[in-house]
């Protein structure tokens, strides 16, 4: 499974238990990540040493390659949910989303973008929190 940034920070807050204990699992059966999901989680540390701790967690995941076309999925992926009514907030979002359906991965969240998306697309997502 992808787990994205805000399921990491779930994890690293501690905030929300039901996804902190998925991302426990995940890192043990084989949690992956996108190379949006690292630079956004990255961009974040505050402190050198913050950033030493996530290049190391991070680095426990498997990272999935972006792929040329999924530029382009990610645009129909957005596309398609402007034309259900829906905006996406972030194109980072449409990105991971089209990179978790081409590698036939679910995305474990917290971020209601991907709960919209998997709506009107095939994403499929993993969040304990919403029913």
């Amino acid at each position: 499974m992808i787990v994205d940034s805000s399921a990491w920070i779930d994890f690293l807050r501690n905030s929300n238990i039901a996804i902190a204990d998925l991302v426990e699992e995940a890192l043990v059966d084989g949690a992956a990540v996108t190379g949006t999901i690292v630079m956004e989680l990255l961009a974040g540390a505050r402190t050198e040493k913050q950033l030493t701790d996530l290049e190391h967690l991070l680095g426990r995941a498997k990272l999935l390659p972006t792929e040329p076309e999924d530029f382009e999925d990610a645009a129909l992926l957005y596309r398609t949910c402007r034309l259900n009514g829906v905006t996406i907030r972030t194109m980072s979002d449409c990105l991971i989303a089209a990179t978790a359906i081409r590698c036939g991965q679910p995305v474990l969240h917290n971020d209601r973008d991907f709960a919209l998306l998997s709506q009107y697309t095939e994403l499929s997502v993993i969040n304990p929190t919403q029913g």
